[in-house]
Formats: C-alpha cells, structure tokens, sequence
C-alpha cells in the first residue's frame, strides 16, 4: 500500500477555498447549479455567471502573484 500524502495547506489552495466559499456564501449558489439557475432567468444568474467568468479571468494574475515577495 502506497504511503499517504502529507497534508500540506499551500497559500493558492487556502486563498482559493476562502474565495470559493466567500462567492459561494454571498450568492447562495454553487458553480454547478448556477448553471441551472440562469434556465429559469432572473438576473441573479446572470449576476452571478458574470462573477464566475470574472473570476476565472482574474486567477491567472492573482495565482502569479501568490508566494511573490511585494514590490514597491
């Protein structure tokens, strides 16, 4: 039997589980049923399909940024 992992907690992954959660508790809706959402219409889907996609924009930048000392 192959040996466990360790459990390591990376900035990226608590950043990320914080801001999941943050989008999640704030729109009462989780990605997958989101989706469900936008068929009966409203604009609460639509609000939150544009924050999904803005997110998934934005990660790239901000996962570069994880772990980099600041700059002035």
């Amino acid at each position: 039997m192959p040996d466990l992992p360790k459990p390591v907690a990376e900035p990226d992954l608590v950043v990320g589980s914080v801001l999941f959660g943050m989008g999640w508790g704030l729109s009462g809706l989780c990605p997958g049923p989101s989706m469900a959402v936008l068929g009966f219409g409203g604009w609460q889907g639509i609000v939150f399909l544009l924050a999904m996609i803005a997110g998934m924009v934005a990660t790239p930048t901000i996962r570069g940024r994880i772990g980099r000392p600041a700059t002035a």
